[in-house]
């Protein structure tokens, strides 16, 4: 069996506030413990910390997804009847309507930086696309590095536009910055492990280079041309849901139930003379969609994530679209894509 890298060589828990948090609770309480994918085969080492601020209260590690804080799974909080959360590796969510269970996100931080190379060959791109401007964005494993590179950058004379504001993303959020002129030659760049990050910036900031560092495999790359690769596939998914009579509108849960937008959808389809079938789901997935398609259906839209449409249901025989797409369609106004409402 492959020996495991030890897991405090990578990262670090913030805990100044952790500990003031537990001391809330009394001797036997019960505390649920939320840890992102990708960090779970370190359970013990995490229990271990949180046992060392408190070893007279009970931890429960909920094994769901935990691809974000959009959902924490409070129905089976719920169920479990537990006196707090824990959830590790995410800020909140900006669309979730809150939970009445004691809830304290902790910051997972990340001990990986950029060689001076790697830093040297971001700068040589960002000149090659003659950008002037930047918006940094990144996870929340990565804040040191974003503000590492937004010291490093402003340094080497550019301007950082969000450098007093929040950089961290989620895969439908890009928080824009207050000051932000349409026309200035600007440039985004995006600090997170794997392309997902990186492409939904590109979905979002059409038309602009977006730099992609990856602290995990020292690579620095601008990731463009996937991103119009991308749009093509998109664009050709609404052109086969244009003549669509049935659409299938999949909701979701918790900070992922977006009843508002459904009811837009709703009222564009009514409009237009076509039917709907409306789904609640926790999770969507290929499996779940086969369950539910028949010969009936035409289009799908997936409100719950944008992501799961673009990233997980891009090869899905029938067109599975985003909320935005879906309005695109519906309103005939195919020329500004809209990413993610």
């Amino acid at each position: 069996m492959k020996k495991r890298s030890n897991f405090w060589d990578f990262y670090r828990l913030n805990l100044n506030t952790l500990r003031k948090w537990l001391s809330n609770f009394k001797e036997g309480s019960l505390i649920a413990v939320e840890i992102p994918e990708g960090v779970k085969g370190y359970i013990n080492e995490v229990l271990n910390v949180m046992k060392g601020l408190r070893s007279d209260i009970n931890y429960v590690v909920i094994n769901e997804y935990i691809f974000g804080s959009c959902v924490l799974h409070l129905d089976l909080l719920r169920e479990l009847g537990v006196d707090g959360l824990i959830h590790i590796g995410h800020e909140p969510y900006p669309y979730h309507y809150g939970s009445k269970i004691p809830t304290i996100y902790v910051k997972l931080e990340s001990k990986l930086t950029l060689s001076d190379e790697d830093k040297e060959l971001l700068i040589r791109l960002i000149r090659a696309n003659n950008v002037s401007s930047l918006i940094i964005y990144t996870t929340q494993q990565h804040m040191d590095l974003a503000d590492e590179l937004t010291n490093y950058l402003s340094l080497n004379g550019f301007s950082i536009l969000n450098r007093d504001e929040s950089k961290v993303i989620f895969g439908c959020y890009y928080p824009k910055p207050r000051t932000m002129e349409s026309k200035e030659p600007l440039g985004i760049i995006v600090i997170a492990g794997g392309k997902f990050h990186a492409l939904g910036a590109g979905l979002a900031y059409l038309d602009r280079p977006v730099f992609h560092v990856d602290p995990y495999n020292g690579s620095v790359r601008e990731v463009s041309n996937e991103v119009r690769k991308l749009l093509q596939i998109r664009y050709f998914k609404m052109s086969k849901a244009i003549d669509g009579d049935v659409w299938v509108l999949i909701n979701g849960v918790e900070g992922q139930r977006r009843t508002g937008l459904v009811n837009q959808v709703i009222k564009l389809l009514k409009d237009r003379g076509k039917k709907y079938v409306l789904i609640s789901s926790k999770y969507v997935n290929e499996e779940l969609l086969r369950d539910i398609d028949n010969s009936d259906f035409n289009v799908y839209v997936v409100f719950s994530c944008p992501r799961v449409a673009i990233d997980d249901l891009g090869r899905f025989e029938k067109p599975v679209l985003t909320p935005g797409e879906a309005k695109m369609v519906l309103t005939g106004d195919l020329g500004r894509y809209i990413f993610p409402w």
